[in-house]
């Protein structure tokens, strides 16, 4: 049986390091007792890309309210 996840793709502001976007993104999971079910980074030029899974729909959407990010989270089986 496959598990379902959901995962919210980021882009970190230009100039913004990757060291910076993870403390804040860690800082939100600790506050929120939430442990994601991956997360993967990738970078192009001087924006980092990140795709962070969720176990859940309900997280996945209130780290997006939180962020402020635009994009919808998407259910992708593990």
């Amino acid at each position: 049986m496959e598990l379902e996840t959901y995962t919210v793709h980021i882009e970190t502001p230009v100039g913004m390091s990757l060291g910076n976007a993870m403390n804040d993104i860690r800082s939100w999971l600790d506050r929120h007792k939430i442990e994601p079910a991956g997360f993967k980074s990738n970078s192009i030029e001087d924006v980092f890309i990140l795709d962070i899974r969720f176990a859940s729909l309900d997280e996945a959407h209130l780290f997006e309210r939180d962020f402020q990010l635009g994009a919808s989270a998407t259910k992708v089986p593990v």
